[in-house]
């Protein structure tokens, strides 16, 4: 028998998307763009043939660490919740899994001429990081009052301090979306500093999952097959 660490796995897979992000930038920018004297947004890039096909990739990995990290929670000993709290995590918990896959099919389809995706985007995007700080922080609210370990305890006040700066970064974006290209445009809102905060945010989303199911601290049994001799 075999033990396997969640924590473990959705370590290696959020280290996979964020090498995957990068190489999808680098290659944009050497490749197909100069990027001197702007910071293209993950969205912008997936204008692009192949690193639209690239970023429905990243998508589905993150969508299995979704799914990881919710399972994590809920075998977790000693977590209590209603049938009420079941039904509203289990809406939030399809709900992020889905616009998930949503934000990327739009995305991918962003470069077609007959595609006005803006305000999809938009939607799906703000909708999926309101749906993702509801489902986080009802978790950790779950996760106070279980019997910790100091590493817990540690991860959890990461997890909060992370839920937090993920909200600022998300209200930052959302403001560099609706005045960085306007009359309102300045030092702070542009496109320059909104894709710096856009990665930001997405750099903080894609490593919680790790620190969450490090609190959760559970594992996944694997039975080896005995050959007979």
């Amino acid at each position: 028998m075999v033990d396997l660490k969640i924590h473990w796995i959705v370590d290696r897979l959020t280290k996979l998307v964020i090498c995957l992000l990068f190489l999808d930038v680098a290659c944009l920018c050497s490749l197909t763009i100069s990027c001197r004297s702007f910071v293209p947004t993950l969205s912008y890039t997936s204008t692009f043939s192949v690193h639209d096909g690239l970023f429905v990739l990243i998508a589905g990995i993150q969508a299995i660490v979704v799914f990881l990290t919710v399972f994590s929670f809920r075998v977790t000993k000693e977590t209590k919740y209603s049938t009420d709290d079941n039904l509203y995590s289990t809406a939030l918990e399809i709900g992020i899994i889905v616009l998930l896959f949503c934000v990327s099919i739009v995305d991918e389809s962003n470069g077609l001429e007959f595609a006005d995706s803006g305000k999809f985007h938009k939607f799906f995007t703000i909708n999926l990081c309101y749906f993702t700080f509801l489902w986080v922080f009802w978790a950790l609210l779950k996760l106070r009052d279980i019997k910790k370990t100091l590493d817990q305890e540690f991860n959890l006040l990461v997890c909060w301090a992370s839920l937090a700066t993920l909200s600022i970064l998300v209200l930052i974006c959302s403001a560099q979306w609706a005045f960085a290209v306007s009359i309102y445009s300045n030092w702070f809102l542009n496109t320059y500093m909104e894709g710096i905060f856009e990665w930001l945010a997405i750099l903080v989303a894609v490593r919680l999952p790790y620190h969450l199911t490090k609190v959760c601290d559970c594992d996944i049994k694997i039975v080896k097959a005995e050959i007979p001799s």
